[in-house]
């Protein structure tokens, strides 16, 4: 079993997004709670759960988990949550960089993978000293569990 409910049957994503030209603009703690702000709006509208995200300057990761017999594709929740990002900073210039990852998660192992890197790319890219340290950051502990 994987993902936060334990549902083997689960539709999880793995994304990456880099923001278009590689511009920093989640340096700014008003753009990344904007940026929360669109996720929890979306998430309202088109249910999902965000099992694990990292918010960095220039990019983010994170995982979706969707319900089995979700049939929609997770693009139409993007774009929902660029266009509210992008109203709220009252910027309509390109959010992303195209194309972004979409990675299907295929096992537990994959998942938790995925989910370790999450976890580690603030290390890796020497923001921080540990995981938990990145404020920009959210992960469930349950997603360990087997």
């Amino acid at each position: 079993m994987y993902g936060t409910k334990g549902n083997a049957s689960a539709n999880c994503y793995f994304f990456t997004l880099t923001t278009y030209l590689h511009k920093p603009i989640f340096e700014s703690s008003e753009n990344v709670t904007f940026l929360r702000q669109a996720f929890h709006h979306t998430m309202s509208k088109e249910p999902f759960v965000l099992a694990a995200i990292s918010v960095l300057p220039d990019h983010l990761h994170c995982i979706w988990e969707l319900s089995a017999t979700e049939l929609k594709q997770p693009s139409g929740r993007w774009q929902m949550i660029t266009e509210l990002f992008q109203q709220q900073c009252q910027d309509n210039s390109p959010l992303w960089q195209e194309p972004y990852l979409t990675h299907l998660i295929q096992d537990q192992a994959d998942y938790n993978n995925h989910l370790e890197y999450i976890q580690l790319n603030p290390i890796k890219l020497g923001y921080v000293d540990t995981a938990k340290s990145w404020p920009y950051s959210r992960f469930d502990q349950r997603c360990f569990a087997s």
